[in-house]
């Protein structure tokens, strides 16, 4: 765990009042967004396809990001393939604050 971020004690109360207005971002988009982790250094979501149609997986990131108020860095929009299809985005916030979202593939 050396290799971690330092604990910040209000992460979590920062990642908790973003949601609301992620999850309308994401729903408008056709997805379900959930949390994924602890929220004591990074905030976890995962984006799930709900309804039809669902944008893209780009397209939603960039909805997302707007909804930050992220000023976007060109690494952003090269996500990280994982495991069943995922795709995963980390978005740096401000001051050490990050999100972590995986985008499920439409099915």
């Amino acid at each position: 765990m050396a290799d971690r971020e330092p604990y910040r004690p209000m992460a979590g109360i920062i990642y908790a009042s973003m949601l609301p207005s992620l999850q309308e971002t994401a729903r408008r988009h056709g997805y379900a967004l959930a949390v994924h982790g602890s929220m004591t250094y990074d905030f976890d979501l995962v984006a799930i396809p709900w309804s039809n149609p669902a944008s893209s997986p780009r397209k939603l990131i960039d909805a997302l990001i707007e909804d930050t108020g992220v000023i976007p860095c060109p690494s952003l929009y090269e996500p990280e393939k994982r495991s069943h299809g995922r795709l995963s985005w980390t978005i740096p916030l401000e001051c050490g604050y990050s999100l972590d979202i995986s985008v499920m593939p439409i099915g």
